[in-house]
């Protein structure tokens, strides 16, 4: 497979990445010293680690572009049956996202308190929140969210997307997600794939 050009990429080595995927026991060992983003993506495509590939994407993109990414996976699942709060959560992700402010980023706090955290579109909503600036209710004493808690929020969200009763179609949803973030870490659109 030739060299992924990963341009939205926040770092091109896989170990600075990776200091905030909890990586399956299996795919530790390809993790090697000096190892670039690319060459470990393609590592863990080779040997099918689909679930580590997407919380390595959701670590390496930049807020933005990761809300986008989940955004347009879980827009994939959602069907009109769906709470019409999933689609509403989806929407104030993808406000936040066109013209991020404190408004938005606490509104989505409040999208995923009313799914009580328990659907993909929640994830992505609590992703928002968590994307940057204080994580406590305004007025009090303001404390950053930790370090790769955004990612781990938007891992969450894709990887409740692809979740189905049925293994076979959970993975080629999973395989899908992957192909569209990366084609969005790569500077596209990811609505093509």
């Amino acid at each position: 497979m030739n060299e992924l050009n990963l341009v939205k990429a926040k770092s091109q080595s896989a170990e600075v990445i990776c200091k905030n995927v909890d990586l399956e026991k299996d795919s530790l060992p390809l993790l090697k010293p000096g190892e670039t983003l690319s060459g470990f993506i393609q590592s863990l495509l080779k040997v099918h680690a689909l679930k580590d590939v997407i919380g390595v994407i959701a670590q390496t993109l930049p807020p933005r572009e990761a809300v986008y990414w989940a955004s347009l996976c879980v827009r994939d699942v959602l069907d009109e049956k769906a709470n019409p709060d999933d689609a509403n959560a989806i929407r104030a992700a993808e406000q936040w996202m066109v013209n991020p402010n404190e408004d938005d980023r606490y509104l989505n706090l409040q999208m995923a308190e009313k799914l009580e955290y328990a659907t993909a579109a929640s994830w992505v909503a609590n992703g928002v929140f968590w994307s940057g600036g204080s994580i406590t209710p305004r007025g009090q004493a303001k404390v950053e969210a930790p370090e790769g808690i955004f990612g781990k929020a938007i891992t969450g969200a894709v990887l409740l997307a692809s979740a189905n009763e049925d293994e076979k179609q959970t993975q080629n949803l999973q395989q899908r997600f992957i192909k569209r973030g990366i084609n969005i870490t790569q500077g596209g659109k990811g609505d093509n794939v």
